[in-house]
């Protein structure tokens, strides 16, 4: 590629020829899958733990999903889902057993769950550009073949 840029201090023209070189390395290839895999698979490891116990706060646990994402670098191939059911509850006044009479309060109870998925999509791009390097150099053809 040839390439063009006008100083305009010294009020010249500059021209360079620069290549740019795709180079794959099948090692690079094995590691970054085989890394990602592992990240993944921690990822969802804790967040299998966090959502047997998600709280009772949404803000915190939305936090929390956050934090192990980016911990294990996953935030582009991993999803976490929080589903908030709300329901009421009734508690009694008086102590004893209660009868149709009793008075009683609602009392407003909410319950957290957390699920998550993989972005399959994201994944299979990263696949597809794993283990690919570009280069850009301006030595001639005769020098870096």
């Amino acid at each position: 590629m040839g390439s063009i840029w006008f100083d305009v201090e010294n009020q010249q023209w500059h021209h360079w020829s620069q290549r740019w070189l795709a180079v794959c390395s099948y090692a690079l290839l094995e590691r970054q899958l085989q890394g990602l895999e592992k990240r993944l698979l921690k990822a969802e490891e804790a967040l299998k733990k966090l959502a047997q116990r998600p709280g009772k706060d949404a803000v915190i646990l939305e936090k929390k999903v956050t934090e192990i994402l980016k911990r294990y670098r996953v935030t582009p191939y991993l999803v976490g889902i929080i589903d908030s059911q709300i329901h009421y509850d009734k508690v009694y006044k008086s102590s004893g057993r209660p009868h149709s009479q009793s008075s009683f309060r609602r009392v407003r109870q909410t319950t957290l769950s957390l699920t998550f998925h993989r972005y399959e999509n994201e994944i299979r791009d990263f696949q597809v550009l794993a283990g690919w390097r570009l280069y850009v150099t301006n030595a001639t053809p005769a020098r870096l073949s």
